[in-house]
């Protein structure tokens, strides 16, 4: 099915979104960022925020991963490559029990997220260490769920879109754009369903298209 376009994708979850907060709903975090990154001025912003329902404070590997791509990301570019080496240790040493060479960590979760530590790594560390490892996980992901891609999470479904889209710019690899396309597609089967909860398609939705 063709991708709906940005601007169309855009004014539906702000409206998904404004009606959530009148009616009570409490926001996620990436919903309410990308609220104000769409709509900064609109007058339930302040409610979005104020009411924002904080994520879990996980332990999971993925969740781990997640935090390793929201440190480098809040460096905003400016991260010393020695503490993005020693965020990814750390992240290693948590995964290494569960990593098996081209069977990835046995979930898509966790692969998804680990690889897309590892691409931030190398974007602000400049390892390719980091940046093979994103590869070969992302290229796991690949082999062991693409042709049921669309029966899983669609905030994973899209971080693989992200992941793969950055993969294709930074090793110059044409063809995970296209896997990046595929993915969002995948993605975009049902997402107004969703209501608000969809603003990881929309958000994957911007940074690809």
């Amino acid at each position: 099915m063709p991708l709906p376009p940005v601007r169309e994708a855009e004014h539906w979850f702000v409206e998904a979104a404004t009606a959530a907060v009148r009616a009570g709903e409490h926001l996620d975090p990436l919903a309410v960022e990308l609220v104000v990154a769409l709509v900064p001025h609109a007058p339930f912003v302040a409610a979005a925020i104020e009411q924002v329902e904080p994520l879990p404070d996980e332990s999971t590997l993925a969740a781990d991963a997640h935090r390793v791509c929201e440190t480098l990301r809040s460096g905003d570019g400016r991260v010393d490559p020695q503490v993005a080496r020693d965020l990814v240790t750390q992240l290693e040493e948590r995964m290494l029990p569960a990593y098996r060479p081209g069977r990835g960590m046995g979930a898509l979760e966790d692969d998804v997220a680990v690889a897309h530590a590892m691409a931030a790594a190398h974007r602000y560390g400049g390892d390719d260490t980091h940046l093979m490892m994103a590869e070969e996980l992302m290229r796991s992901v690949v082999r062991r769920y693409w042709s049921e891609l669309a029966r899983h999470p669609l905030r994973v479904i899209c971080e693989a879109a992200v992941v793969l889209d950055a993969l294709a710019q930074q090793a110059e690899q044409p063809e995970y754009k296209a896997r990046a396309l595929e993915a969002l597609d995948a993605a975009a089967r049902g997402y107004k369903d969703l209501g608000w909860r969809a603003a990881p398609f929309v958000i994957a939705l911007r940074m690809i298209r």
